[in-house]
């Protein structure tokens, strides 16, 4: 495949060393499962990818459930490159050239820096397939009454760790390890149209891929702590070794896969927290004749709620009943959203007798509606960087 024109761009760090203690937060806006796959190249990313979503399936009719309550896109860093790279290298990449040559920084084309991939169009189709498949999800269960389906998103590629905008996407992030000498093995294999598609010189994996991979790992991958779950790639040079790693593949496949499943039912109960109520009074707004329809709305309330009462519910009853019998609209949910820790610190004190923490606050708020056919509470402004 022939390659796009060659840039210059000088190389750096991608990412903080800050630890993240927890790629998904705890609001959740989609009841889909993105799953980041990372490790070097041909460490098995996409192989793993592409087996995730048939032992879903599989384990899926084990259980007697419909296809269709499975839905599993597959996104590949690679399907988003853009061009090669030219660096600086400060030493020599080939060992045969002249003794006498000169140890000045020589510039290489690397196929291995972050400006290699269109990081924008990978985030927008990424935030596209979350969308599609919540909808797919949505309809599934909308025509299973309360039953919930799966939708699973899997994110993989060499560099994915490295865009913190995407990494803040992921539920579950696993990254493949593998030793040098297997990686270079690997990737100097002959031309093979699935396996090793564009085949490296071994200088080229020696002094440019590898460092490059290292690099990733150090500043990157190491920076997610426990959030990311290290896998070792075994090794196949002979037969009997490629035995022994299929089981280990399949060993992993079925773990993985377990995982996913646990991160799927977790994901579903903390989305429905916030929206069983709606989807149920939705789903009952759409058996009605049309001519008894009112334009649907959700209605909103923010504050620090410190602590909840009756009134902020009443507030809520009365503006429904405003709007359904005066203005001819159809009440869907009510959502009361306790605000962000900073903002009710700032009016109370975090050291005041008066201050209550948004979580505890959620939970205040599930309690005091929970005998409430539309109101409910919602967690996503608690759950921001910051006061919005």
């Amino acid at each position: 495949q022939a390659r796009p024109t060659v840039t210059m761009a000088a190389s750096r760090r991608r990412v903080s060393t800050a630890q993240v203690q927890r790629c998904c937060p705890p609001y959740r806006n989609s009841p889909v499962v993105v799953v980041g796959i990372s490790g070097a190249s041909r460490s098995g990313k996409t192989r793993l990818a592409q087996a995730i979503p048939q032992h879903v399936g599989s384990k899926e009719q084990q259980q007697q459930q419909q296809n269709r309550d499975l839905h599993c896109q597959i996104l590949r860093q690679d399907d988003y490159w853009q061009q090669s790279v030219a660096i600086s290298w400060p030493s020599k990449l080939h060992e045969a050239e002249d003794e006498n040559d000169d140890e000045s920084p020589r510039v290489v084309v690397s196929e291995e820096e972050y400006e290699c991939t269109n990081w924008e169009a990978l985030l927008s189709n990424l935030e596209r397939s979350i969308e599609s498949l919540r909808q797919q999800s949505c309809a599934s269960a909308t025509s299973a009454g309360e039953k919930s389906s799966r939708a699973i998103l899997i994110v993989e590629g060499f560099q994915i760790f490295g865009n913190e905008e995407l990494r803040q996407h992921l539920d579950l992030c696993y990254y493949l390890e593998m030793d040098t000498e297997t990686c270079i093995a690997r990737r100097t294999e002959p031309s093979h149209h699935v396996k090793n598609p564009n085949p490296k010189s071994r200088e080229y994996c020696k002094h440019i891929l590898w460092p490059k991979h290292v690099e990733y790992q150090e500043t990157a991958v190491k920076s997610m702590g426990d959030s990311v779950q290290w896998i070792h790639v075994p090794t196949n040079n002979t037969s009997r070794a490629n035995k022994v790693e299929e089981a280990e593949f399949a060993q992993l496949v079925s773990q993985t896969t377990q995982d996913i499943l646990h991160e799927c039912s977790w994901i579903q109960q903390q989305y429905h927290k916030n929206y069983q109520k709606l989807t149920r009074n939705y789903q009952s707004w759409l058996l009605l004749e049309e001519t008894q329809r009112g334009q649907p709305v959700v209605l909103v309330s923010t504050g620090s709620y410190s602590p909840v009462h009756l009134q902020h519910v009443q507030i809520l009853e009365e503006a429904k009943q405003r709007m359904e019998q005066d203005h001819g609209y159809h009440c869907l949910a009510g959502f009361l959203s306790p605000s962000h820790d900073d903002y009710v610190q700032s009016k109370l004190g975090r050291t005041s007798g008066g201050y209550i923490s948004s979580q505890h606050l959620h939970a205040m708020i599930q309690l005091a509606t929970q005998d409430s056919s539309w109101l409910n509470a919602h967690s996503w402004e608690m759950s921001q960087d910051g006061f919005v």
